[in-house]
């Protein structure tokens, strides 16, 4: 389709990249919302008996993340005339195997300007790879691992404390966080020692102090697919301030439409449009202006109304059901439920632990270190993380977003 856009000229090219994307998005809705609506469709018509006549389909490896990889590489092809020198190549951008199956979306104009460098085995570039991927493995398999356990075991269990209920949603969105930085560092490790770069994924998106900061630094490559493929081409914020609202919501819940074919990933997706609604009036603010201006309180009541807002949409992304999720909700809401004590306190003190480690680190980041003085700490670094996974791994955990 992108050589048939690239060859003609006029409306025929507009015909061809409409076919291309249809055919894209028919491939994801039959395989990824098949099973979603079939079940609906049951449930609402109370017809059991199609159990016998339709069977569930599998899901393709991966499909959600080279489908968007197909059409972002087609609008490209339109907009500007991008293209890949031949199918292998094409093959080869569209099933790179380190990214495939989670990520990150990677475009063809950060691909294509690669293909045509001569890969030479360098020292450097391999040991590089090797130090992403030694992070990647300690964020995944020694953090979020162990506390997949805990939180799995939690969101299976009817809390009464509200304090139990904003714990666990917070250990789940450390969860969710280690475990995907570290699959997207692992990625971007394994593409480095075949001297491939992949984007950068997450920017330490917890010390985000609005929900649109979030949105910037997490997923990043999500985002900005979403940004330039779908918010932008259906208005954006140029058509006024109540369509940017309406573009907004149908954009983030598309957003949590791809996560999942479920209700909760929906009512995550609105969640999210809703947030970012209020914060774009809220701002502007003088409430806003006076609450979070610019010195160290206001930044911390930013950050902290930002992490509490993020919680509550973990909650709700990860909630078995909707029916789990309104009883969660219900128990947040009432006020007794924050007398009782909670079962998970000392947890509390992990995720304070974590969020201020995030803090250094975005510090140290930010100051722009000489890293030439670690690299002499390479060996050491290794048998540690060596003895880490050794130690400390639990039973195999599959990637969270393995799943969407």
């Amino acid at each position: 389709m992108a050589t048939l856009i690239n060859f003609y000229q006029g409306r025929k090219r507009k015909v061809f990249l409409i076919l291309g994307i249809i055919i894209n998005l028919t491939l994801l809705f039959c395989f990824k919302y098949y099973n979603f609506i079939f079940d609906n469709f049951k449930f609402f018509t109370n017809n059991n008996s199609l159990d016998s006549a339709v069977s569930p389909l599998a899901l393709p490896l991966g499909i959600s993340f080279f489908v968007f990889e197909a059409i972002s590489f087609l609008i490209d092809a339109y907009k500007t005339g991008a293209t890949i020198p031949g199918i292998y190549c094409f093959a080869l951008y569209i099933s790179f195997f380190p990214h495939l199956i989670a990520g990150p979306i990677v475009r063809v104009q950060q691909f294509t300007p690669q293909l045509d460098t001569r890969k030479i085995f360098r020292w450097e570039t391999f040991f590089t790879g090797i130090d992403i991927l030694c992070i990647g493995a300690f964020k995944k398999v020694v953090l979020a691992d162990n506390l997949a356990s805990l939180v799995d075991a939690s969101f299976k269990t009817n809390h009464t404390s509200a304090w139990d209920i904003w714990i666990i949603g917070s250990l789940f969105s450390l969860q969710i966080y280690l475990d995907f930085a570290g699959y997207t560092d692992m990625a971007r490790g394994a593409a480095k020692l075949l001297d491939y770069d992949l984007p950068i994924n997450f920017d330490f998106p917890y010390v985000s102090r609005s929900i649109s900061e979030f949105w910037r630094r997490w997923h990043i490559t999500l985002s900005n697919w979403f940004r330039d493929y779908l918010y932008i081409p259906i208005g954006g914020s140029r058509t006024g301030e109540n369509r940017t609202y309406i573009n907004l919501l149908i954009t983030m819940t598309l957003c949590g439409l791809w996560h999942g074919a479920g209700w909760t990933y929906v009512l995550w997706g609105l969640y999210n449009g809703g947030a970012l609604i209020v914060h774009r009036v809220f701002t502007s603010s003088l409430i806003a202006k006076w609450l979070f201006k610019d010195t160290f309180w206001g930044h911390l009541s930013a950050w902290m109304l930002t992490y509490l807002t993020l919680v509550i949409g973990w909650i709700i992304f990860r909630a078995h059901d909707v029916v789990q999720l309104r009883a969660w909700i219900q128990t947040l809401i009432t006020p007794t439920a924050y007398i009782q004590s909670s079962h998970y306190l000392l947890w509390s003190l992990v995720v304070v632990t974590a969020l201020l480690i995030s803090k250094l680190l975005f510090n140290f980041y930010q100051c722009r270190y000489q890293f030439s003085e670690l690299v002499k700490l390479r060996p050491m670094l290794y048998v540690i993380v060596l003895f880490l996974l050794t130690v400390f791994a639990p039973q195999s955990q599959q990637f969270i977003y393995f799943q969407f």
